[in-house]
């Protein structure tokens, strides 16, 4: 890179580059290209993981699944939600019954309920293979699509009783100064909540690689590890820190504390929790590898005119070549008329009386034709070629992930409890949202509904997002009639829910946006609860992501306690003190509250730019 005139050595650090490059007023796209390549040379990992946070129209997100596809997904799911479906789906009585009423019941939704009831019943066998396969006796079904996993029996009644005994003691250390979750009107008691006490960037001294104290800025090169991110995937401020899990003796348990959960006071609790992860390993192990493996279409749609007929092809050029005859015959009788330059005045203007009747004339063929086209066009669905649903072979996991294979991983750990009273006996459900940032790149949640009591069904609800099918400019029958979606829709489908009932585990990857349902009091004179335990799964093969092993603990009550002086070996406090230079440290449970709230408010979903795939409306006229 040449700069006045002179050559000069550059770093080939991208973030070092980008800096120097940023500072000068002239800088270009090939600047800008070359950082760029950069980044991606040194931050892209090889993870066969998707991810959330993917840019529209970069052919990163979901492929769009048409109605019929979506219809066989609903279908099989009502069947998969009957207790003791598996007997009841292979007794020809019991079937017999169901197909019929199957068939009733979506034959105004598709022209081939028979065949997508059919579909149905041959994909029941491969879900079933699938459930012997992955999950064995371990309790974990296959939910609603086969994404998600949800299990009943996954942890056991021992250990669910010493979650809640255990659990309840950390409560009770708070006294009357619960942690209630800012913006939930005192109902949601945050437990143990990764958005206190997170790595900020500039701010939170960690041990590098190197085993050297430094206060790590942030680096742009984090929105380069996969393929597609937008912009909005990332954070300049903040990462939620996860604990550090190891496989001993067959079996995982942490080696770094748990964010928020003190490691000496509550040893026997890290221990729980760590026996409930290893209790829901067989359902996160195939939810991760649907995850990792290629997306399935159950139903491949030709694209834009190849959906058409024949038929409708044809006249469709029969009727342009019309309209073409017409455009080039006047294109050439202009210029003939430009290029006869001699007669005399009289003769010019009866020439131009007689142009001006033809052209009239050919202007009206030319409406006539433009009008025969547009009549024609708005028929046009009824040419689109249907596409019967046909089982032929179930998909291949092509990535088989086991999470006991990877020598650490990085979870975040959660614990909240939803606490409704007779003042307040309402929880008025959350917003749609996926798990953090690509900062912390969750690529699945476990979620553990360990205790109820006294409220009302209480559900989960999914929905996905998808890029656009790939349909001509301005039709709007063949995204409409084969796909649902209709000008300025959002695209984005709802998927359906799970009950979010005592002892259940659910388990999906973050590629969904979830919410939970609104519930009540059961009795609105007695107060009532919902307790859970969640685990954030980071993509193993994403190694930047700083785990709480290399971030010597910021709590001020944790710096001052003797039992926690292995969390700060050697000089690490010392040279903490050096680096910080004066400014106060450690951190107050005050200042990690005015950090939390920053953090939230950098991550509320605003419907603008962190939640972008999915408030992304259907525009015909983009491609």
């Amino acid at each position: 890179m040449a700069d006045s005139g002179r050559k000069r050595e550059i770093s080939e650090d991208p973030h070092e580059l980008e800096k120097e490059i940023r500072k000068r007023r002239n800088f270009g796209w090939e600047d800008i290209a070359r950082v760029e390549k950069l980044y991606i040379a040194q931050w892209r990992i090889d993870s066969p993981f998707p991810h959330p946070w993917w840019e529209p129209f970069k052919d990163a997100g979901p492929l769009a699944r048409c109605l019929d596809e979506w219809l066989i997904m609903e279908v099989s799911w009502s069947i998969r939600s009957k207790s003791d479906w598996r007997r009841k789906y292979k007794d020809k009585q019991i079937a017999k019954k169901w197909k019929q009423e199957i068939i009733e019941q979506i034959r105004d939704r598709t022209k081939f309920a028979r065949d997508v009831m059919k579909y149905v019943f041959k994909e029941l066998e491969w879900y079933e293979r699938l459930e012997s396969h992955f999950m064995g006796s371990s309790g974990f079904e296959i939910g609603i699509n086969d994404y998600i996993t949800t299990s009943d029996k996954a942890v056991d009644k021992e250990l669910k009783q010493t979650l809640i005994t255990q659990v309840s003691q950390v409560v009770a250390e708070f006294g009357d100064d619960l942690d209630y979750h800012p913006g939930s009107d005192e109902k949601v008691v945050d437990i143990v909540h990764p958005s206190l006490f997170p790595l900020k960037y500039n701010i939170t001294p960690i041990v590098n690689d190197e085993n050297v104290i430094k206060i790590p800025e942030f680096n742009r090169g984090v929105q380069f590890v996969k393929k597609g991110l937008g912009d909005y995937s990332k954070t300049r401020k903040f990462q939620w820190i996860p604990a550090l899990l190891k496989v001993e003796d067959g079996k995982f348990c942490f080696k770094s504390y748990i964010n928020n959960l003190h490691p000496v006071k509550h040893k026997e609790l890290y221990e729980t929790i760590a026996n409930v992860f290893n209790a829901i390993i067989p359902g996160l192990n195939y939810t991760l590898t649907r995850y990792a493996s290629k997306e399935f279409l159950r139903m491949n749609i030709p694209d834009h005119h190849k959906a058409y007929s024949l038929e409708y092809l044809e006249i469709r050029e029969e009727l342009r070549k019309v309209l073409c005859s017409i455009i080039y015959k006047d294109d050439d009788e202009e210029g003939d008329e430009e290029g006869d330059v001699e007669g005399d005045v009289e003769g010019d203007v009866e020439g131009d009386e007689e142009g001006d009747e033809e052209g009239e004339e050919e202007d009206e063929d030319e409406d006539a034709v433009l009008q025969e086209i547009d009549e024609f066009e708005e028929y046009k669905s009824e040419y689109l070629v249907g596409v019967k649903p046909k089982w032929k072979e179930p998909p291949e996991f092509d990535k088989v992930i086991d999470v006991r294979s990877f020598d650490n991983l990085k979870v975040i750990v959660k614990l909240a409890n939803i606490e409704l009273t007779p003042e307040k006996p309402t929880y008025d459900g959350g917003t749609w949202h996926v798990e953090g940032t690509i900062n912390e790149d969750i690529v699945a949640t476990v979620l553990y509904y360990y205790d109820m009591d006294n409220i009302s069904e209480s559900r989960l609800s999914f929905r996905a997002v998808f890029e656009d099918p790939k349909y001509e400019q301005h039709d709007r029958f063949y995204p409409e009639y084969l796909y649902g979606i209709k000008d300025e829709d959002l695209m984005v489908r709802n998927l359906g829910s799970v009950e979010a009932k005592e002892d259940r585990v659910v388990i999906f990857p973050n590629m969904y946006q979830h919410h939970v349902d609104p519930f009540e009091l059961k009795d609105k004179t007695k107060p009532g609860y919902r307790k859970i335990l969640c685990f954030f799964i980071v993509d193993p093969y994403h190694t930047s992501v700083v785990s709480s092993d290399k971030v010597p603990p910021q709590q001020d009550q944790w710096w001052n306690d003797e039992d926690l002086n292995y969390l700060y070996p050697g000089n690490t406090k010392e040279d903490i003190l050096k680096l910080k230079q004066g400014d106060t440290w450690p951190m107050s449970l005050t200042e990690a509250f005015s950090i939390r709230k920053q953090l939230m408010e950098e991550r509320a979903i605003d419907g603008v730019e962190w939640d972008e795939p999915f408030t992304r409306h259907c525009a015909l006229c983009e491609h």
